[in-house]
């Protein structure tokens, strides 16, 4: 189990940009045909406010995310396949 853990990495991959939950709600609102319900609340324990990952240790290894972000909502919204 060791010397798994010695030669495994972890890698972010990721595109390094934040993107808000609003975003990605008026991203849904534009590829929805009906109105979204959305419901506002307070934050709640263990909430992150706020994540961006570094992509700099995936891309040194030559991985880097390929789809950008709207790209990949627009196709999992829709049920097309990458």
């Amino acid at each position: 189990m060791n010397t798994i853990r010695k030669q495994a990495s972890i890698f972010n991959v990721c595109a390094g940009k934040a993107v808000s939950i609003h975003h990605v709600i008026k991203l849904l609102e534009q590829m929805n045909p009906a109105p979204l319900v959305v419901q506002h609340a307070a934050p709640r324990a263990g909430d992150m406010m706020a994540a961006l990952g570094d992509p700099t240790k995936a891309k040194a290894a030559g991985i880097a995310s390929l789809v950008e972000f709207e790209a990949g909502l627009r196709a999992l919204w829709s049920g097309d396949a990458l």
